[in-house]
């Protein structure tokens, strides 16, 4: 699919060791079919269909061609770099876990083209009745749904929700990075952001004590926006309610539970008025809520509870999203990147990894045919002591 609304004809890749022609009875004209073990794309699968893509676009030295991906494995095999490099096509890969934002197919042709193809495969069963849909049948029913979803909108409306054509560097706001912002809060940040920001909340409190003993618990609820140049008004509403002391008599009107602060703003639990962020990368990840919560058991003896404790616990109970360092660090392969595929630097890396893998597996056959050479001196050996 092309910015200019272009389609290629699509490469069905069926789960078979050959291919036989039949399976591709009602495809769409001139469209190809490869066979893979899994039914999924391998690197010999996306080369040919590079070699399809190849033949429609006919790209030159003068004329380039650009193709944006995703980062699969099957886009970074030596052999795919150097054919794509020798037809003079540019592999562009997007980022990972951004698929769902920038590349135009995800955006507005898949879910179009999944759509038509499950109404096509209904038609079929209600005019096959007690039938199944074989994979013989596939290649028709993806040529309906191919031809409905192939559009000239669909096409232009992937490359400009995505902002890649025409460019618009200013199509993502800073909304669409909180999901991966959130993760990139450590404790010890949270800690020393939270004791700066402290001084600037304003607390009010209404409370009634009650003439008789009784047992009092005091919950306050305080929300933090610490973000660096950003103006921030928070007022936090707290309600103290009255439970009845065991020791009076049931029918005792001091004994009714009763809530203290009846005024309208004690009414309100938390309210915030919050100025958003309107910088392109914010200072802090994320917001921060956090709950401050100060118990205090008032009986006879004057018992009192600290509430480090109930920190703790909560901590424990409810841990903040790990780091993003962390999760690096336990990771075994490589993360990935955006990159230029066919660009010499990951061409030579490539053919390096490639070499250095070719020299592995030597120096492992040069190891068992070292194995196999010393068994055969020994058996050699012990039969002709056995001969003697």
């Amino acid at each position: 699919m092309s910015a200019t609304g272009h389609f290629i004809l699509p490469l069905l890749i069926f789960p078979r060791k050959r291919i036989n022609d039949r399976i591709m009875i009602g495809a769409p004209t001139e469209s190809r079919h490869f066979p893979t073990p899994t039914g999924w794309m391998n690197g010999p699968a996306f080369l040919s269909w590079l070699k399809h893509f190849v033949s429609f676009t006919k790209p030159t030295v003068n004329d380039p061609v650009l193709l944006i991906l995703d980062g699969h494995s099957s886009h970074k095999e030596q052999y795919v770099i150097m054919y794509a490099r020798e037809n003079h096509v540019h592999m562009l890969s997007i980022p990972p876990h951004t698929t769902l934002k920038l590349q135009p197919l995800d955006r507005t042709f898949m879910k179009p083209f999944k759509s038509a193809y499950q109404v096509a495969c209904s038609l079929w069963m209600r005019a096959n009745p007690g039938l199944r849909i074989n994979e013989y049948d596939i290649a028709k029913l993806v040529a309906d749904a191919y031809r409905q979803a192939s559009r000239l909108e669909i096409a232009e409306n992937g490359f400009r929700c995505t902002g890649i054509y025409p460019w618009n560097s200013q199509i993502f706001t800073d909304l669409d990075f909180i999901g991966s912002e959130l993760i990139n809060i450590s404790l010890s940040h949270s800690k020393s952001i939270t004791s700066e920001t402290s001084a600037a909340v304003a607390v009010q409190t209404s409370t009634m004590t009650s003439p008789q003993p009784s047992r009092t618990t005091d919950v306050g609820l305080l929300a933090v926006l610490p973000t660096t140049g950003t103006s921030a008004t928070v007022v936090v509403q707290t309600s103290a309610v009255s439970f009845p002391d065991p020791s009076r008599v049931p029918g005792d009107p001091a004994a009714v539970p009763s809530l203290a602060g009846t005024s309208a703003a004690a009414a309100v639990p938390m309210f915030a008025v919050l100025s958003p962020d309107t910088s392109r990368v914010p200072e802090v990840s994320a917001v921060l809520l956090i709950v401050e919560t100060s118990l205090k058991l008032h009986t006879h003896s004057h018992l009192s509870v600290s509430c480090s404790e109930f920190v703790k616990n909560l901590q424990k109970l409810s841990p903040l999203p790990s780091c993003s360092d962390k999760r690096l660090t336990s990771r075994k392969r490589k993360a990935e990147r955006s990159e230029i595929l066919t660009s010499t630097p990951i061409k030579d890396a490539l053919i390096e990894k490639k070499n250095t893998e070719i020299r592995k597996e030597e120096a492992q056959e040069k190891k068992e045919t070292t194995k196999i050479g010393k068994r055969t001196e020994r058996s050699a050996r012990t039969f002709k002591r056995s001969k003697n």
